[in-house]
């Protein structure tokens, strides 16, 4: 965790924020306690994210690693 906090420029109530709209997707598993957290994705899901950005254009990386969620948002700002 400690990693990907400091990759996402994000404050920690700001990364956990993201995080959390990954988690309320279905797309990620936070599992132990701070600083010692795993993040990782749920097998029946594994392909989810990477079908979605496919089909909706949106570059992995930017997802992935700028935590740019909002580009899988629709208009209502759930997770297409």
């Amino acid at each position: 965790m400690p990693e990907v906090h400091e990759a996402c420029g994000l404050d920690v109530d700001g990364m956990y924020a993201e995080l959390q709209v990954l988690r309320e997707a279905g797309l990620i598993e936070l599992a132990g306690q701070y600083p010692f957290e795993e993040i990782s994705l749920p097998n029946s899901e594994e392909q989810a994210i990477f079908q979605r950005c496919e089909t909706h254009k949106v570059a992995l990386e930017d997802v992935i690693v700028e935590l740019r969620f909002e580009l899988l948002q629709g208009p209502d700002g759930r997770l297409l």
